[in-house]
């Protein structure tokens, strides 16, 4: 029933009405399908951005169905969640927009839109309530990125959202609410705080965390703005402060920000999995330093430093000062699709094609930390050699 009404969708020779009735049709026999509830949204949202502005009220209505659709999916599966999951809280958050509020609509508009906004909020605060952290946690970067929403009730409601991430996974949420608490941008860094005090409210243990990991930070932005004219440091000589805080016998269990433990896995088979584990791999928390700063000989002077870790291995991390590793951070997020994409082919998986990620964790706008991959050749360079085979000039590409 499913693939008739995708057939139905793709021939186009159906009137919408008849497209929407067989699929509500396949969820009324299976209201626990993940895929039925997802295509049921995707096509309203097709039908949505078909409509003409002059259809506002019929787009407001329709929204509310997108986003509710798009939300009962995530609870039944994740085998859409990088389509669902960031279109229903593009969907919300840019229909929150105050754009929406200045349009200079009738009075009957704006109505229509502030029941709209009701409506949604109470949908929004039900998928909060019912889908897993873990979720949300793939989309962590999209949901601090609009910390800074002016309508009250959608702060509510994403403050609701980032604390349930942050309590439940506190290291991984922490490290990339770093950067978002040294916002020089004011109500960033207080909603921020805000979300600090609300979670400490709830667990007076995670205050001695904030605090030590916000002294980290500090310390590292100190290591990495830090101007040197030598090739190679001493830790215990120059650095001393941040080899003593961490190395103290008070200093809470921190997570090393590698890729394999910030990244979230998500469950292989159909079903809500409310107790799966994303992080199966033993995590791996800071216990010491390395000696041993080079620094790197590119433009900006990068410092490549070695961290102890608690599994007994060494991890190199390179700090790197005047960077947005927002945009790294991002591309990552680009990366790990294309490696989801190479995976479901059967040709590029028998060939093991993929991209090597790391981990880019923003310190605050303008620094960060990168988890430093030995053997590996950075996608620009392999874009580079290529359009010199080519004959191509790069100036203008790179």
């Amino acid at each position: 029933m499913l693939l008739t009404g995708r057939l139905m969708e793709e021939t186009a020779n159906f009137e919408s009405a008849a497209i929407i009735k067989q699929y509500k049709e396949v969820i009324s026999f299976n209201t626990e399908w993940e895929a039925c509830h997802f295509y049921l949204a995707k096509y309203f949202d097709k039908v949505m951005m078909a409509m003409t502005e002059s259809e506002s009220n019929r787009q407001s209505t329709l929204l509310t169905h997108i986003i509710f659709h798009f939300g009962r999916s995530l609870q039944f599966g994740c085998q859409f969640i990088y389509q669902s999951l960031h279109r229903m809280l593009t969907l919300w958050l840019d229909f929150s927009s105050p754009t929406n509020f200045n349009h200079g609509g009738t009075n009957a508009e704006s109505r229509v839109i502030r029941e709209c906004l009701m409506q949604l909020k109470g949908i929004m605060l039900d998928h909060a309530r019912k889908l897993p952290a873990y979720q949300f946690l793939t989309a962590f970067s999209q949901l601090t990125s609009r910390i800074c929403h002016p309508q009250p009730d959608i702060w509510v409601v994403l403050r609701t959202i980032i604390l349930k991430v942050f309590q439940q996974y506190t290291q991984q949420a922490m490290w990339l609410l770093l950067a978002v608490s040294m916002s020089s941008h004011k109500l960033r860094e207080e909603r921020c705080q805000d979300v600090f005090l609300k979670a400490q409210h709830h667990d007076n243990r995670l205050t001695k965390l904030i605090r030590d990991l916000k002294d980290l930070n500090r310390q590292l932005l100190l290591m990495t703005n830090k101007q040197m004219s030598a090739h190679t440091l001493s830790m215990s000589r120059d650095f001393g402060t941040l080899k003593h805080l961490v190395e103290s016998s008070s200093f809470s269990p921190v997570l090393i920000p590698l890729q394999r433990c910030m990244t979230p896995s998500l469950p292989s088979s159909p079903g809500s999995h409310l107790d799966h584990d994303p992080f199966p791999r033993h995590l791996v928390y800071i216990q010491g330093f390395k000696d041993l700063v080079e620094v790197m000989n590119s433009m900006q002077k990068p410092k490549k430093f070695t961290l102890l870790g608690s599994d007994g291995s060494c991890y190199a991390i390179m700090c790197k000062p005047r960077d947005d590793l927002r945009k790294d951070f991002r591309m990552m997020e680009f990366n790990m699709l294309i490696n989801k994409f190479l995976r479901k082919n059967a040709e590029t998986k028998r060939r093991g094609l993929g991209i090597h990620m790391y981990a880019a964790i923003p310190l605050n706008q303008e620094c960060g930390l990168i988890e430093w991959v030995p053997n590996t050749t950075s996608l620009r360079c392999i874009i580079g050699d290529l359009h010199t085979e080519k004959g191509e000039c790069t100036s203008t590409v790179m």
